[in-house]
């Protein structure tokens, strides 16, 4: 079996890259796989370890190799909320159907980003935004671009989950949707599978870990981002009256809009906070081995499963996180859950109860990384993706053109507001583009 896989990879700082290797490495043993990837890990000076294990294009080949594409048993593009990761694969998946792997339901910042660094991309969203979700949505923008309007706001609202999708035959998602998410992207087929992690020998065993009658705690991945409440941690922390008994870990990037440096300062909290800067993973997962808390708090919520939560899991490693979204579905007994409302407040509890109970943590540490090893295989998930490979009655290659030519007549049709008579020049000449896909 032919497999291609589109994602971004290490040393490029996104966790879906950690996912593709989690995944690929179980994958390879049971297909010829081929992975594309960012041209920059193609022409740097220290190749990354996985140009050495698998066979790999960057984006800019995709011209010369879409024979050995279209004739591929199925191609898997990575999708997520970042468009410096994500722009190509977008655009590949366009071209050549496949099953879009959506690592978020909002996808509102990469698809607005896409668009918007277009020629007259301004006003080519602002359409986006009217076809898509009507004429509300385009002043909404028009409302976001003032400051008027929050990007949290235009995000939940206005997912672009479906417009993410276009293109593919198929969607995988890493959780089911609830009440305050958008519904799956509709598509041919579709398939919830849980987000895969091995469970790894654990760096220390699950234990009271005191060191300095401190509780040890910690944020990591991207922080500062909307919706990851770093201020909202930093405020709870500074109202918090033990919170010279608090230390607070940061590690990884912070938004280049938050000016964590200032805030800290204005807090009073420098004795309290430490940053750590981006971490490589050995280091990262000895950060977590001793935490006492790790806080994941993510709201609004963009509809993730969390692949940073199963990280902390491995470690054992107990987590606070946001009562919305995949969350919410979660077991009580493996995580505390965070109201949004009473953030501050329920933050501050949870720190109390663990000073007082701190074997509460590893209890609640240990169960959270039974579940990964009882709903979280590797193994189990490969397994699945060979079986959508296999999905018969799927449209494949040259037998594919009829089901493209409807959607893509129809998205031109809805977004320059043509009439059904203006649509067939199109499709005149997308015929000749699609047939060259195929020779």
């Amino acid at each position: 079996m032919r497999i291609h896989w589109f994602s971004p990879l290490s040393p490029e700082r996104t966790d879906i890259g950690h996912f593709t290797l989690r995944v690929c490495e179980e994958l390879a043993k049971h297909c010829d796989l081929t992975l594309w990837t960012h041209p920059q890990h193609f022409s740097a000076p220290q190749q990354p370890s996985w140009r050495k294990r698998y066979k790999a294009f960057p984006y800019s080949e995709f011209e010369q190799q879409l024979e050995a594409l279209n004739r591929a048993d199925a191609i898997f593009y990575n999708i997520g909320n970042n468009a410096a990761f994500h722009r190509e694969i977008l655009d590949a998946m366009r071209r050549v159907p496949g099953v879009a792997i959506m690592h978020d339901r909002c996808l509102f910042e990469c698809i607005s980003s896409v668009y918007r660094e277009k020629p007259h991309g301004e006003r080519l969203f602002s359409q986006l935004m009217e076809v898509t979700y009507g004429p509300k949505a385009k002043s909404d923008n028009a409302a976001w671009l003032k400051g008027d309007r929050s990007l949290d706001q235009l995000a939940t609202q206005y997912p672009f989950d479906e417009h993410a999708a276009l293109g593919a035959w198929g969607t995988i998602h890493h959780s089911d949707p609830v009440d305050d998410q958008p519904p799956s992207a509709p598509a041919p087929h579709s398939w919830t599978l849980s987000l895969p992690y091995p469970a790894e020998p654990l760096l220390n065993a699950p234990k009271l870990r005191e060191r300095d009658g401190c509780l040890h705690c910690l944020l990591f991945g991207y922080l500062g981002g909307p919706n990851r409440r770093l201020a909202e941690t930093l405020q709870a922390l500074k109202a918090y009256p033990q919170k010279d008994r608090i230390r607070l870990h940061l590690a990884g990037e912070v938004h280049e809009n938050f000016k964590i440096d200032s805030l800290l300062a204005k807090l009073g909290l420098s004795e309290q906070v430490t940053r750590e800067g981006f971490l490589p993973e050995n280091e990262l997962d000895q950060l977590l081995s001793g935490s006492d808390l790790v806080i994941n708090l993510r709201f609004p919520t963009r509809g993730e499963a969390s692949g940073s939560l199963l990280r902390a899991w491995n470690q054992a490693a107990p987590s606070a996180v946001t009562n919305r979204g995949a969350y919410a579905q979660l077991p009580d007994d493996v995580v505390w859950k965070v109201d949004p409302e009473q953030e501050a407040s329920q933050l501050m509890r949870i720190w109390d109860s663990l000073l007082l109970d701190p074997q509460a943590a590893v209890e609640k540490g240990q169960a959270g990384r039974r579940l990964l090893q009882r709903k979280h295989s590797v193994e189990s998930y490969v397994a699945s993706l060979l079986e959508i490979a296999a999905t018969p009655g799927i449209e494949r290659g040259p037998a594919i053109l009829p089901l493209l030519e409807q959607r893509y007549a129809l998205f031109a049709q809805q977004l320059f507001q043509l009439s059904p008579e203006d649509v067939v020049p199109v499709l005149s000449s997308l015929d000749r583009e699609l047939e060259t896909w195929f020779r």
